[in-house]
């Protein structure tokens, strides 16, 4: 396992098997994450807990406590955001990578 940071977030790389990896990342309160992408990985959010909102390609997605285990694919060339709502959000991402994998912390694009 290796530990990953994000801003103010936190991660955990749990698995990694060729070109597949899976993370878990933890978000404080009043956390933001811009407009991004992942050039050479598309994933798969796995939603844990919390509240946050997502937004992928302008289509916002809110996910509180009781859509635990609900998810949402992001392809690598899908911008997207995300911001904590409440006091916390917590999720998996599986990602498939499409180069060596790294994290989805380091292969990150912002928008201009």
């Amino acid at each position: 396992m290796k530990l990953l940071r994000f801003n103010r977030c936190r991660g955990l790389r749990l698995l990694r098997w060729r070109f597949w990896q899976i993370e878990l990342w933890y978000c404080p309160r009043a956390e933001q994450i811009p407009a991004h992408r992942h050039p050479h990985m598309d994933g798969r959010i796995l939603w844990l807990g919390g509240h946050m909102m997502f937004v992928r390609n302008g289509e916002g997605i809110e996910l509180r406590l009781r859509d635990t285990c609900k998810g949402f694919y992001v392809e690598h060339e899908d911008w997207h955001a995300a911001r904590v709502m409440g006091r916390f959000g917590i999720f998996a991402v599986i990602e498939h990578w499409l180069l060596p994998p790294t994290s989805a912390a380091f292969d990150i694009v912002y928008d201009t």
